[in-house]
């Protein structure tokens, strides 16, 4: 009997691993999937964006890519004209100069690998057609493509959006999850929070609003 649950812990112990490798590797996964969506977020919210700014392309074109992309492969679900303008949304606001300097202020951007190049994009014959874009920084590849479009929705300044960018990844958050964190407006009942201040905050303004800060940032 004694020699049955040796057995029996040592396998336990064996699965238990076993399901860890598993786990590892699906967690993986779906880290590689959540980059690749936002990957591709970024790169077709640029390309759009670039031909709307140029007076290139209007609403009617953008409906029609998106019936286009359809037809083409009808298997690729969730590609509305709305959803375009989202991906388009998505890479004006975190593209801007306002977000990137405010991020870089707070040493989310500064170290070089902070940033995946895009320049180039490539039609159906083989061709690679240069166009200018802005690098995708790594931040916002804390967080999943839903929950980006609920913090673009939602929010309206850039202390905002790198707030819940944050928050989502270090307490992996769910769509719902994010929605009701923004709706209890998490982001100023946490910074108004004294322990959050940083000491230099607290000594030079006292009675001043409190914004995001290094103190916070570090916090996550």
């Amino acid at each position: 009997m004694k020699k049955e649950t040796n057995i029996s812990t040592s396998l336990n112990t064996d699965f238990a691993s076993v399901l860890e490798i598993i786990q590892y590797h699906r967690s993986q996964a779906v880290r590689a999937i959540n980059h690749a969506s936002i990957l591709t977020a970024w790169h077709v919210g640029a390309y759009v964006s670039n031909k709307i700014k140029n007076a290139q392309w209007g609403a009617k074109v953008v409906q029609q890519l998106a019936e286009y992309i359809h037809t083409q492969d009808p298997t690729l679900k969730g590609w509305s004209r709305r959803t375009i303008y989202k991906m388009v949304q998505f890479y004006d606001v975190y593209s801007s100069a306002q977000f990137v300097e405010r991020a870089n202020s707070l040493r989310l951007l500064s170290a070089p690998d902070e940033f995946v190049p895009f320049r180039t994009a490539q039609i159906g014959d083989g061709q690679i057609v240069p166009f200018e874009m802005a690098q995708l920084p790594k931040l916002l590849t804390r967080t999943g493509w839903t929950n980006h479009q609920i913090i673009l929705q939602c929010c309206t300044t850039t202390e905002q959006y790198i707030f819940y960018i944050l928050y989502a990844e270090y307490e992996h958050l769910k769509n719902k999850e994010l929605e009701r964190a923004i709706k209890a407006d998490t982001y100023s009942r946490m910074l108004s929070d004294r322990k959050w201040q940083s000491e230099t905050l607290k000594n030079t303004y006292p009675q001043t609003q409190v914004l995001l800060k290094d103190r916070a940032i570090s916090e996550f």
